[in-house]
């Protein structure tokens, strides 16, 4: 199970171990330690850069959601909630 500080995977989605909801601070802090450079992004800019650093395709938020075959994608229950 991946776990970092403050944060744990429970069922595909990253949660926030007291509110269990990840706000864009928390996302840019997850995008640091991936080596991707938060800038001014949005929230879904950034997912998707976090998705590119991952190894996977960047395709959150996007039509392609419905055809994704990236199971270890952390976003992954989110995005296709949406």
């Amino acid at each position: 199970m991946w776990q970092e500080e403050g944060f744990y995977i429970q069922e595909g989605n990253l949660q926030k171990k007291e509110d269990k909801t990840v706000k864009l601070q928390e996302i840019k802090a997850i995008a640091k330690q991936k080596g991707v450079k938060a800038g001014s992004m949005k929230k879904v800019e950034l997912i998707r850069a976090i998705q590119m650093a991952e190894g996977n395709c960047d395709c959150f938020l996007t039509e392609y959601v419905t055809e994704c075959g990236q199971m270890n994608c952390l976003w992954r229950n989110d995005c296709l909630e949406k």
